[in-house]
C-alpha cells in the first residue's frame, strides 16, 4: 500500500478495505459441487476490491447490508458471493463466501501477503 492512497473505510467502524488487499488461496465448492482451488489478489480499487486471477479479471466485492450486518459482497471466480471474515493469529483476514447454487468458498491468506499473485 503506498503511502497517503485514499482508501475507502469499511462501515460502521469495520476496517477499510485495504485491510483485505493481499494474496489468498481460495478453496471450496462450486455450483456443480466440483473443488475449487485457486490463486486470488485483491487489491483496492476505488470503493471496492478488484480480484486478479491466473486467468485474468476475477471478480470485485465491495461492502453492502445484508439483513443486519455488512458484508463483502460481489463476485468471485464468476460467482455471486456474500462473504463475511474473520482474523487469524497473525491479524490477517480470512473470507468466508457463500452464493447461491450451494457455492462455499473459504480465501485464506498466503504466507507472502503482501507480494504478487503466483501462479501454477
Amino acid at each position: 500500500m503506498m503511502a497517503g492512497a485514499a482508501l475507502a473505510e469499511g462501515p460502521e467502524g469495520g476496517p477499510e478495505l485495504g485491510f483485505f488487499e493481499g494474496r489468498y488461496e481460495v478453496v471450496g465448492r462450486g455450483p456443480d459441487g466440483g473443488l475449487v482451488e485457486d490463486p486470488v489478489r485483491l487489491v483496492v480499487e476505488g470503493e471496492a476490491l478488484r480480484a486478479e486471477g491466473c486467468a485474468g479479471p476475477a471478480g470485485r466485492l465491495a461492502w453492502g447490508r445484508v439483513h443486519e450486518s455488512w458484508r463483502l459482497k460481489g463476485d468471485i471466480l464468476g460467482w455471486e458471493v456474500r462473504c463475511t471474515y474473520a482474523v487469524d493469529a497473525g491479524n490477517y483476514p480470512q473470507l468466508l463466501c457463500a452464493g447461491p447454487d450451494a457455492v462455499r468458498l473459504m480465501a485464506w491468506p498466503e504466507p507472502e501477503f503482501g507480494g504478487p499473485l503466483t501462479c501454477p
